[in-house]
């Protein structure tokens, strides 16, 4: 039996396969992450094309409902007027699409401060393609965030 053995162990290192227990546990294991990442990949909604995404960015609604989420998420959030509001709105939301053509695989996040201590953000989560808004307190680095059932949805899938 141990002739068997030894003329396995040379047949298999002449077809480059794995001798060992060791090398077999690498190679499965290799394989387990290569699956897993191609599963992640598979379930990660496409990226949609990027002029939708400057349209959707741009939009007179994502605005509204931006300055809408703003001041439901805190009481103490007040613009000066609407026209403020709105020129914060698109401020932001220009900065936010000047950033997209350089990265579109992590999140991105633009701030602004209100006051010394109140700030507003806005976000893109490009796992689901949608606009978060935020409003925080400088002081203590709170920030308050829209739930997910209430995000912008920028593309649909």
């Amino acid at each position: 039996m141990g002739e068997a053995r030894r003329r396995k162990k040379l047949l298999g290192e002449q077809y480059g396969k794995p001798t060992n227990r060791n090398s077999q546990v690498a190679i499965f294991s290799r394989n387990r992450t290569e699956r897993k990442i191609r599963r992640t990949e598979l379930s990660r909604p496409p990226i949609p094309d990027l002029e939708h995404l400057k349209l959707k960015l741009n939009s007179v609604e994502l605005r509204d409902w931006l300055i809408d989420q703003w001041s439901s998420l805190w009481d103490f959030v007040v613009f000066v007027t609407a026209e403020d509001a709105w020129k914060i709105a698109s401020k932001l939301l220009l900065r936010l699409c000047c950033k997209f053509p350089q990265d579109l695989s992590s999140d991105s996040t633009i701030s602004y401060a209100l006051s010394p201590s109140i700030q507003v953000s806005v976000g893109i989560n490009v796992y689901s393609w949608t606009v978060w808004a935020g409003v925080g307190d400088r002081s203590t680095g709170f920030l308050y965030i829209t739930s997910d059932a209430d995000e912008f949805r920028l593309a649909c899938h």
